[in-house]
């Protein structure tokens, strides 16, 4: 009886496991996960990176939003109408793009942040099946001022929802862990004349 309960619980947990692994997160490019500290004026490439282990899928809907005021968007492809923020990435290679662009959201859901959406999906057949964990897609933004933790978000909300495709191409799931990224300004003293630490400390402020 034991070892039946026993391989009973084992198998409950790996058919789970396709469920709960899923993970979707911001990185600044060639960096592990965590904050990153950039100047003002830089430019700062943020991938999306995406854990699905065994689950396949085909196909993703990705909202973002960041603070209107701290980041310039730069547009990948000036060739076309509106700004196209997103490149393709090696995990999502073999996709057709559905939407890569700034959403129009209403004012009171915008709260003074940008919001902008990356959709694609595979074509039929085996490749419709993407497997895996990689670099769904990256977006480069432009550090406009001081920051302190402005917050690059994945909104997943009843509104704007991020979800994965399924194969058959109508199914979505949620991803069950969402992780944006943090940015800063670093502080940089090149110099300091004679004076008060309050005449220093008042400049800081």
């Amino acid at each position: 009886m034991q070892r039946f309960v026993l391989l009973s619980l084992a198998a409950s947990l790996s058919a789970l496991t396709p469920v709960m692994a899923q993970s979707l997160e911001l990185r600044a490019h060639q960096h592990s996960s965590g904050p990153v500290t950039a100047g003002i004026g830089d430019t700062v490439q943020i991938d999306v990176v995406a854990r699905l282990d065994c689950l396949g899928v085909s196909g993703i809907d990705l909202h973002l939003s960041l603070p209107t005021s701290a980041f310039e968007v730069i547009d990948h492809s000036p060739e076309y109408a509106g700004i196209q923020p997103f490149s393709k990435g090696s995990l999502f290679d073999n996709v057709v793009t559905a939407y890569n662009g700034i959403s129009d959201v209403p004012e009171v859901v915008a709260e003074d942040r940008t919001h902008f959406r990356y959709a694609a999906l595979a074509g039929l057949g085996d490749s419709r099946v993407l497997k895996g964990d990689g670099l769904v897609a990256s977006f480069e933004v432009v550090v406009q001022g001081t920051l302190n933790h402005a917050e690059v978000r994945i909104e997943d909300t009843p509104i704007l929802e991020t979800r994965l495709v399924l194969p058959d191409g109508t199914t979505e799931r949620r991803f069950v862990s969402l992780n944006g990224i943090d940015v800063s300004t670093g502080l940089f003293l090149t110099a300091i004349e004679e004076g008060s630490w309050a005449q220093v400390k008042g400049a800081v402020d």
